[in-house]
């Protein structure tokens, strides 16, 4: 059976990975199975769990996961953070009249 593997997603812990494969064997129409794996010591990695989908369904998670990614907000919610730049003293001036003063 003929497969792509698109996509190795880590997860928290280090011994976990989600797998993203394309599935076209020619006999039916592409599926995509996600994959979780699990390592194994003295085994490697192996399938913990699959999941097929045939495409109308992973046209429908793709158009879910969307939809989720917008709601999660902005960038600080989704696990990035946005670092200020620092103040310049001419900046603190025009923000602050009295500093100037001193």
């Amino acid at each position: 059976m003929p497969e792509t593997i698109i996509a190795s997603i880590p997860q928290e812990r280090d011994d976990t990975v989600l797998e993203v494969a394309l599935i076209h064997d020619g006999a039916t129409e592409p599926r995509v199975e996600l994959r979780s794996l699990i390592w194994g010591t003295g085994l490697g990695w192996y399938r913990r769990q699959t999941l097929t989908l045939d495409s109308a369904t992973a046209r429908d998670l793709i158009r879910s996961l969307s939809q989720a990614h917008r709601r999660m907000g902005s960038g600080a919610e989704c696990g990035r953070k946005v670092i200020p730049f620092p103040r310049s003293s001419a900046s603190q001036a025009l923000a602050e009249p009295h500093a100037m003063q001193r």
